[in-house]
């Protein structure tokens, strides 16, 4: 049975396994090697910037026999900054179930509208979540050019 926590400071590297195993694991689907190799390496290339990501917002852990398996973060209060799942424990409902509780604190925290970067194998996890495509992007990491999709989704009220 999954559990879902809040972050402790002891998961940062178990979270950055979990991010280079899920982008290693499905990235294949719609980017190039050298795409996947750029993006997985993120957690390392800009250890500052995911470590900021992970414990500067608000991060949720989802949990197999008490290991790290799945995580998202908002970071700040109105943007979705991450949403990773291990590939053995994909399409099991852990991205939405993520999504949804994040969705909660943000509004929790009074945020009217919730905004997000999706990938291409991100996007449709995003809208079953509710999120809408905004505009289509095209952002630079690594060297590598990777199309991304802004997102959006207005929250109700608490």
């Amino acid at each position: 049975m999954y559990l879902i926590r809040d972050y402790q400071e002891t998961d940062l590297s178990r979270l950055a396994r979990v991010y280079r195993d899920a982008v290693t694991a499905q990235g294949g689907i719609g980017y190039s090697a050298g795409q996947v190799a750029a993006w997985s390496d993120f957690p390392n290339l800009y250890a500052d910037e995911f470590r900021t990501m992970v414990e500067g917002g608000y991060t949720r852990v989802a949990c197999w026999q008490q290991a790290p398996v799945a995580f998202a973060s908002l970071y700040p209060d109105h943007h979705l900054a991450l949403l990773y799942v291990l590939a053995e424990h994909g399409r099991r409902g852990l991205a939405s179930w993520l999504c949804g509780d994040l969705q909660q604190e943000a509004r929790r925290r009074g945020v009217a509208q919730l905004t997000t970067d999706a990938s291409l194998l991100s996007r449709p996890v995003f809208e079953r979540c509710g999120f809408q495509v905004v505009e289509r992007q095209e952002v630079t990491r690594g060297g590598q050019v990777f199309i991304r999709f802004a997102m959006t989704q207005p929250l109700g009220p608490p």
